[in-house]
């Protein structure tokens, strides 16, 4: 490699001529901070390029990303910290239509209106398998998700927290229950999801759910039936803060599930770290 070390920002850093031929056939590139490689790099992309993640700090602008888009068809994941206009992902829809992963963390302010306009255009990725968002939806939003051809598996954005959000929630997870895999549901404000028998008969549909990530409200618990028909129709879920919550004071999970699950979780916990400090 050419670049071998990393300079300071303020270093004169030059740039030679065929800076770009080590990036010719990368197939993953995943850059946090350096973003005066940036120049080199995106020149030399192309085809083989599978998976970007811009991470935030990275001072890359959204027409960057557009004009990247045209060299990298084959891209499937696309995880960025860069302000994109409503604009800048229709064209990146265009040029990339088989994106499988978005993971747009949009931290400017952005329009009212800005929800509206982008869900129809990721929505209508067919291929889409992996979509996480941290602008606020609305229900039209989610029904347009849950009408969406895409065979998402994992799923992550901001809910506005309202009666109608369980029913909206649950047609979500039902129109996508023979892919599902796992969801992040943030409510805004304090709302809680009502923890009622009907929407865990809703999760116990999903076969192949493992993780659930949102804030139920159990002040009147489901039902020991309900419960159960969860454990026993889903047995790859692991243990979150979300299911603890339902589970916990069960008769079955507490003799059958709950040394497994706790394990399970610990074991992850530590991996977690160890990352963390390996980084």
């Amino acid at each position: 490699m050419k670049f071998a070390f990393t300079p300071e920002l303020e270093s004169g850093l030059s740039i030679p001529a065929d800076g770009h031929i080590p990036f010719t056939k990368l197939e993953h590139l995943q850059l946090y901070d350096f973003h005066w490689y940036w120049q080199p790099i995106s020149q030399g992309l192309g085809s083989s390029l599978k998976s970007l993640d811009i991470g935030f700090g990275t001072r890359i602008n959204s027409q960057e990303i557009v004009n990247l888009s045209y060299q990298t068809p084959s891209l499937s994941s696309l995880r960025l910290a860069v302000s994109l206009e409503v604009e800048d992902i229709r064209t990146v829809v265009r040029n990339v239509p088989g994106l499988e992963s978005v993971d747009i963390a949009n931290f400017t302010e952005v329009a009212d209106t800005y929800p509206t306009e982008i869900v129809p255009i990721l929505a209508s990725l067919e291929a889409l398998r992996e979509l996480s968002l941290i602008v606020k939806l609305g229900v039209a939003q989610v029904d347009i998700l849950a009408a969406s051809p895409a065979p998402l598996e994992h799923i992550s954005f901001v809910l506005e927290g309202s009666d109608d959000a369980p029913k909206v929630l649950a047609k979500l997870l039902k129109a996508k229950s023979s892919t599902l895999k796992s969801f992040n549901i943030i409510f805004e404000s304090d709302y809680q999801l009502p923890a009622t028998d009907e929407f865990l008969a809703v999760l116990a549909g999903i076969p192949h759910l493992t993780r659930m990530i949102v804030d139920f409200d159990t002040s009147s618990q489901p039902s020991a039936s309900a419960v159960e028909a969860l454990l026993r129709k889903c047995p790859e879920l692991v243990l979150t803060d979300g299911l603890e919550s339902l589970v916990q004071g069960n008769a079955l999970y507490e003799a059958e599930y709950k040394a497994r699950l706790e394990k399970l979780r610990d074991e992850e916990d530590k991996e977690y770290e160890e990352d963390i400090l390996g980084n």
